[in-house]
């Protein structure tokens, strides 16, 4: 197989714009930010107020749409879910710093990546329960370049 070539161009999303903090969900239920916090990193969560899962969906297409229109040729755009690159990496239901810590195996492995001025950056620092940005938007993208690398074609 020939070396594929490729590049983030663009990455899309969508959140709600109401915001669940862990002192709001304390007032409906017996919790709180701390114990929250410390067993999973979360500190806020989005909540649609008004519409359905697909209405974000629907948002993110409609934005992808407007960044994919800019480009004369879209024939070999590829759309990867988080959900794949978390496969990718190890298993769909991991959280932001699961995969961090999977991300860490690979660096210290990755014999490219353990040469990178990244890999000196972050070789000493202490990440707590939640991984700051953009550290987990390079883990995201790391792992995405990975599993680009196993295409046969793009």
């Amino acid at each position: 197989m020939g070396k594929i070539t490729a590049a983030i161009t663009a990455v899309q999303g969508y959140v709600p714009e109401h915001i669940l903090s862990n002192e709001d969900l304390a007032k409906l239920v017996d919790t709180s930010d701390e114990w929250i916090t410390t067993r999973t990193g979360i500190k806020e969560r989005r909540i649609m107020k008004d519409g359905a899962s697909s209405d974000m969906a629907a948002a993110a297409a409609i934005f992808k749409y407007k960044i994919l229109s800019s480009f004369d040729n879209i024939s070999n755009i590829l759309t990867v879910a988080p959900s794949t690159i978390k496969k990718h990496a190890g298993k769909g239901n991991m959280n932001k710093r699961v995969l961090w810590d999977v991300f860490t195996e690979n660096r210290l492995n990755d014999e490219d990546l353990g040469k990178s001025e990244f890999h000196e950056y972050v070789k000493g620092l202490e990440i707590g329960k939640s991984v700051p940005k953009p550290l987990d938007d390079l883990v995201d993208a790391y792992f995405l370049a990975k599993y680009i690398s196993t295409l046969e074609t793009l």
